[in-house]
């Protein structure tokens, strides 16, 4: 989710999805932009719901822009940050405390 940026989103799509083309690495405390695993470029759906919720988030942003941004750290939100400040609450809230997000 780091690496989504606004031009991966297909929102206005019959069935809106996703585009997985790059990703970030976290490495000694650095990020960067990689290919994804294996190199493979592919396509996620995104609920109608949830697409909404991303027109909202990104309106009037660059395309180049990051979907998802960390406060302090810039244009790419930090996994650890993620997981301490929003999926963990979350994943508790519905009962699923230590659930760990997996790539498919």
């Amino acid at each position: 989710m780091s690496g989504l940026r606004i031009r991966d989103l297909e929102l206005d799509a019959k069935h809106p999805r996703s585009t997985v083309e790059q990703t970030v690495v976290a490495d000694k405390g650095h990020q960067r932009i990689e290919p994804p695993k294996d190199y493979e470029h592919r396509g996620i759906p995104i609920p109608a719901f949830v697409a909404r919720l991303f027109r909202a988030q990104i309106a009037g942003r660059d395309v180049d822009a990051p979907v998802f941004y960390g406060i302090r750290t810039g244009p790419s939100l930090r996994n650890h940050v993620y997981r301490v400040r929003w999926f963990d609450a979350a994943a508790t809230a519905v009962g699923l405390k230590g659930l760990t997000p997996q790539q498919p």
